[in-house]
């Protein structure tokens, strides 16, 4: 009777991970399809006015620049998301299935490990921006900055819930 209600409770929870996961995925996408849509159009927009109009609105790099960064950073937890991140396959394809199983498991530990001293860093840099504007546009730093810890937290949360559901031979 325990096991089947351990099991239920099993199944809820990985259906509630499943869900949050998708959910999280397409915000970023979304997201990142705003943002990189932007970043064209006001680019352009400034090509346009430099060689056409011969002025150049001096806030549309600093705007695309900050987009950038958001882009960087939401890509990257995207990218552990999907397992579409740098890794070297051929030498590990080659070793016994355990042995791969525990490589995946260091490299996720790791990639954590990484991800962790990320985030707490950014604190000392959002802290110490509080109060700063950018000098072009006008948008509080804290706007940017603030990409770091979120685009971490999004890929610890996706490193976690491979470690959790033991999908780990795509992380």
């Amino acid at each position: 009777m325990k096991k089947r209600l351990n099991e239920k409770n099993s199944v809820k929870v990985k259906y509630n991970l499943g869900f949050l996961e998708s959910f999280l995925e397409k915000i970023i996408q979304n997201l990142l399809i705003l943002f990189i849509s932007t970043m064209f159009l006001i680019s352009f927009m400034q090509i346009i006015n430099r060689f056409i109009f011969h002025r150049s609105i001096f806030w549309i790099e600093e705007i695309a620049v900050y987009l950038f960064i958001w882009v960087i950073f939401l890509g990257m937890s995207l990218g552990v998301k999907k397992s579409e991140h740098f890794r070297m396959t051929e030498i590990v394809m080659k070793l016994p299935s355990k042995i791969q199983l525990f490589l995946s498991y260091i490299r996720s530990f790791f990639m954590l490990f990484v991800l962790i001293i990320i985030f707490k860093s950014s604190y000392g840099l959002i802290k110490s921006s509080m109060g700063e504007v950018s000098l072009a546009s006008g948008i509080p730093r804290i706007c940017v900055y603030i990409s770091i810890p979120i685009g971490a937290t999004f890929a610890i949360l996706f490193i976690l819930k491979k470690l959790f559901t033991k999908k780990l031979d795509n992380i």
